[in-house]
């Protein structure tokens, strides 16, 4: 009926709940980054894996019975490509030999940590791995470099170093091709960074899906056409004003008003044709090191003999030290066709409105060179001298500078800006090198040390930090400032004392995910020698505020800081909610353990032990054995219920008793965590030297073992495949704590699953799984174990001729 012939009494439609534009059945997860068209998760993984398919195919990036490198960094991208490409090749029979090729840059607490991801990728997707470092290609680490040169042109050496890093390695593996995880946001920054460059010769190859075949090994980019959004891109740790940066930036704001313009500007890229008259640099061979190069020299051999001659900056910018016959990289012409292509790429984004750029930041930039010295009276001289030497111009907007002390105060209290807790600009990146919380700040961070922020610091300039963070649902509404002591927003209320402050990704009510995040507190509490205890604690989890941990937890930090903790929740009487807090003392940590060696993190394990131990009356003084008698050997099985428990727990306790009473001086002991206190579970794990446990929280308790202990860890069917790094965690603590994690039994039995056990959808099985037994094994595993821990403590006996303390209590006043 057209609208004139419906009945007056007509109702509205009633509509149901929105479903997956494809599948029409399951309700969407997410939206299509390039369509905006909302799709259930099956869908997505379907759609994905065909689309690089054909990809693939259309492209002909691959041969039968060739040998392919991945390159993996341990980030997201190269993690998807590894795992898309194993699973194809099966899938569609190309017939390929992959590899991973890796590349150690020597970045201390970046590169050590995503080489563990690579590794486990190894055994995940059964790759063969080979890792090439530039301490053994170059003599350098990334480290030493940026020691030597500094923050502002690391990238270079990065960059230069990495690709032929790349090469050498791929030749070492005798690859055919090198498939890299760069996707659309990566291309279409490159063709923008090309075209600022005036760089004529490398804007006419970016674009391609396959470079360097004129090469000795070809690259091809599978993900050309893919959105950062579906592949969140590795973050580079040196490269805070990377130049490459202001053009992801620009990038970003395009894909906010249009999505469409990443694709846009690499059809740009690839549009663009080079006049023939155009001179191109002729590829040759360097005369050094025989790698390819348009020079006498290439790139790294000029890098790497300035820094061996004690001049680092000898290959930075357009010098002439190598080839002096080197002609300019872009003459009037090639401006001229720069100038077009800018022009071209712009008007080929259609309708493209950006917001207005923020007022001149000129006459803030005056007020933050202020120093005030704890008192607002210099600050008014200093202003007052500032205003008597400047003109009305240089300010803008000041006219009349006769500034007095209280004028100054009110403008900086007014001047005072908060910023989002939660910066979603990052929120795609918040796990890999980049946090969100906070963003425009920087950690204070010393080699092998804790991450963290303090206020006031001398890198604060002497500002507190203040926060309007009270919700507990959406951490896009809080906010945080910085703002002088003696100059608070409005209705601050200044919280004396010392104040921790955290954001975890993770619940503080889970043990384990809690501890990660409690663990960097501790270490700067090490770091200061112990002298300075929280008087509160605020609680960020993805910037929504917690008013709790786990009892666990909390009393753990009771016993490691000699206080209960206080969890703010900023509702002393203060009725506003947007009123701000200030802490007069403020630390902060967003990266929970990462950047810390792993000899810091067994100092705050060895801490964190003897404090628990102290606290609960356990003894941190563990009795040898006598001479002559045989060691005692603690066996315990901690024990979980539901999901993860054994299925049949007295099958298992029988296997470990019997192999426990074949050995002199064995004794094992049975608990479930559930029943047992956190003192108890302290106490029993003081006494174990073997923990044997299904994965789960309770195995957390391993940090109160001594040191050396062992740990054997059990599995249900089809986590290897599907659970991701969060299956290693227990693996990781006991290396941070100084335990032996003596390997994992996993389960090849349990719940079938309706789909192939690979895909995705079964781990909501399998998660909830229970773990078996085999006899054999198990015995057989047991008497290993044992053996191996007999005879390791008969020989801590002979060492230590007496009483051993193994606590490490090294800040206990």
């Amino acid at each position: 009926l057209s609208s004139m012939d419906k009945p007056l009494d007509s109702k509205p439609k009633t509509t149901g709940p929105r479903l997956c534009c494809v599948c029409n059945q399951r309700r969407p997860a997410l939206k299509r980054p390039k369509t905006l068209d909302q799709i259930c998760r099956e869908c997505f993984y379907e759609a994905f894996e065909e689309e690089i398919h054909q990809v693939i195919v259309e492209n002909q990036l691959f041969k039968p019975g060739e040998r392919i490198a991945i390159g993996a960094s341990g980030g997201k991208d190269s993690t998807v490509l590894a795992y898309v490409l194993s699973k194809l090749n099966k899938q569609h029979q190309y017939g390929l030999d992959l590899f991973l090729l890796s590349v150690d840059e020597g970045i201390t607490g970046y590169r050590d940590d995503s080489l563990e991801t690579v590794k486990r990728n190894e055994i995940q997707y059964g790759l063969p791995l080979k890792v090439v470092s530039y301490k053994d290609l170059y003599g350098w680490t990334m480290d030493e470099i940026v020691k030597v040169i500094g923050l502002k042109n690391n990238c270079t050496f990065c960059g230069v170093f990495r690709r032929q890093a790349l090469d050498r390695g791929a030749a070492l593996l005798k690859v055919d091709k090198v498939a890299t995880g760069h996707n659309a946001d990566d291309i279409a920054e490159t063709v923008l960074l090309n075209i600022l460059r005036g760089d004529i010769a490398r804007l006419s190859r970016c674009t391609a899906i396959t470079t360097g075949e004129d090469g000795p090994i070809p690259r091809c980019k599978p993900f050309k056409l893919r959105y950062c959004k579906s592949l969140t891109a590795y973050k580079r740790i040196y490269s805070p004003n990377a130049y490459r940066g202001f053009a992801r930036e620009f990038i970003k704001d395009l894909e906010r008003i249009r999505p469409r313009a990443i694709l846009d500007i690499i059809k740009s890229g690839e549009d663009f044709r080079i006049s023939t008259t155009t001179k191109m640099p002729e590829q040759g061979t360097c005369e050094r090191c025989g790698y390819i190069s348009s020079q006498k020299w290439c790139k790294a051999c000029v890098l790497l003999d300035g820094l061996n001659r004690g001049l680092p900056k000898l290959g930075i910018g357009r010098s002439r030290a190598v080839n002096n016959d080197r002609k300019k990289d872009v003459n009037e012409k090639s401006v001229t066709k720069t100038t077009c292509v800018v022009l071209f790429i712009l008007f080929h984004i259609n309708s493209l409105q950006l917001p207005p750029k923020p007022a001149t930041w000129s006459f803030t930039q005056q007020w933050q060179r202020i120093i005030f010295n704890n008192s607002t009276e210099a600050a008014a001289v200093t202003v007052e001298q500032k205003c008597s030497t400047d003109t009305a111009a240089s300010v803008g907007t000041v006219k009349n500078c006769s500034c007095s002390a209280e004028e100054v105060s009110a403008k900086l209290r007014r001047a005072v800006t908060f910023l989002p807790l939660k910066d979603l600009r990052y929120s795609n990146t918040a796990q890999q090198g980049h946090t969100w919380f906070m963003s425009s700040m920087y950690d204070d961070h010393e080699e092998g040390e804790v991450q963290y922020q303090e206020f006031p610091s001398e890198s604060s300039e002497g500002r507190l930090l203040c926060i309007k963070g009270r919700d507990r649902h959406d951490g896009s509404w809080n906010s945080y400032a910085l703002a002088w002591p003696d100059t608070l927003p409005h209705n601050a209320t200044l919280m004396k004392g010392l104040t921790f402050v955290s954001n975890n990704h993770y619940n503080y009510d889970n043990i384990w995910h809690g501890l990660c995040a409690m663990v960097p507190f501790v270490g700067w509490h090490i770091k200061n020698k112990c002298t300075s205890t929280p008087d509160r604690w605020v609680l960020y989890h993805w910037g929504e505020l917690r008013l709790s941990m786990a009892h666990w937890l909390s009393t753990l930090m009771e016993a490691t800081f000699d206080g209960q903790p206080m969890i703010e929740g900023f509702d002393d009487g203060v009725e506003d909610e947007t009123a701000p807090f200030c802490f007069e003392q403020a630390v902060v940590m967003r990266h929970n353990e990462g950047g810390m060696h792993r000899m810091k993190r067994m100092e705050v394990y060895d801490l964190m032990r003897c404090k628990a131990r102290i606290y609960c009356n356990v003894s941190t003084v563990r009795a040898a054995t006598g001479e002559g008698k045989a060691p005692e050997i603690g066996l315990t099985l901690l024990m979980r219920v539901g999901a993860r428990s054994f299925k049949n727990e007295s099958a298992v306790i029988g296997i470990f008793g019997r192999e426990c009473a074949k050995v002199e001086g064995c004794r094992m002991m049975v608990a479930h965590s559930n029943n047992l206190t956190f003192c108890e579970q302290v106490k029993l794990m003081s006494s174990t030297d073997i923990l044997v446990s299904p994965h789960g929280a309770q195995l957390t308790n391993l940090l109160f073992l001594d040191r050396n202990s062992s740990v054997m860890e059990f599995f249900p069917k089809g986590w290897l495949k599907l659970a991701g790094v969060g299956q290693f965690v227990f693996q990781w603590m006991a290396s941070w704590s100084g335990m032996r994690h003596e390997g994992m039994w996993r389960d090849p039995n349990g719940e079938a699953c309706p789909y192939p056990e690979d895909d995705r959808r079964c781990m909501s099985i399998f998660k909830g799984g229970r773990v078996g037994h085999n006899e054999t094994y198990f015995s057989e595993w047991a008497i290993k174990v044992l053996t191996q821990v007999k005879l390791r403590k008969i020989e801590d006996n002979k060492a230590s001729k007496g009483s051993k303390d193994s606590s490490g209590c090294s800040c206990t006043s």
